[in-house]
């Protein structure tokens, strides 16, 4: 769980200043698949965007060998706008309403 909110908080930082491609996260300690849980109630609890969560999210599967890219997609019209990333493949992630825009390759 630490990594998770450490890397959150270097993502956080990052995009402030570095490209979206050129953003890197570093790799999780050895640890089995299900310490997953600890991450997605980390990603699930601190302050951060769906970005900077889908980045952390991305490193954390790409550790476990189950490299996943990223989808950044858009719904609405002008006066009712909205963003939202996600990993692919994720369980629950966003419907049709979202049009893809992005997809950052997995690492």
């Amino acid at each position: 769980m630490w990594w998770a909110g450490r890397s959150l908080q270097r993502v956080r930082r990052s995009l402030r200043t570095t490209a979206l491609p050129d953003v890197t996260v570093g790799p999780p300690p050895p640890l089995p698949p299900e310490a997953e849980r600890g991450v997605r109630f980390v990603l699930g609890n601190r302050p951060g965007t769906c970005l900077q969560r889908a980045l952390v999210h991305q490193a954390w599967h790409s550790a476990q060998g189950s490299a996943r890219e990223i989808v950044v997609g858009v719904s609405g019209s002008s006066r009712a706008f909205s963003a939202h990333a996600w990993l692919d493949g994720t369980p629950g992630e966003p419907g049709p309403e979202f049009q893809e825009l992005l997809r950052l390759p997995a690492r």
